[in-house]
């Protein structure tokens, strides 16, 4: 899981246009949130925690939350 969004975060630093930008740090904040729920369902409450910070984070640069 770590990977796919590394690849995703890497993807969106080169985006060109705001628009793409922000559209991919919306599906980062998707993937981040997944990986803190199976974090969390394994019972590992730290990596859940911070997955989830990483998914809000990710939220709030793509615009999608306040």
């Amino acid at each position: 899981m770590d990977g796919h969004i590394r690849l995703i975060q890497t993807i969106t630093r080169t985006a060109t246009g705001g628009a793409v930008r922000a559209r991919l740090a919306a599906v980062g904040s998707e993937a981040a949130s997944f990986a803190g729920w199976l974090a969390w369902g394994k019972g590992d409450h730290g990596s859940a925690r911070s997955w989830y910070g990483g998914a809000v984070k990710a939220a709030r640069t793509s615009g999608t939350c306040s």
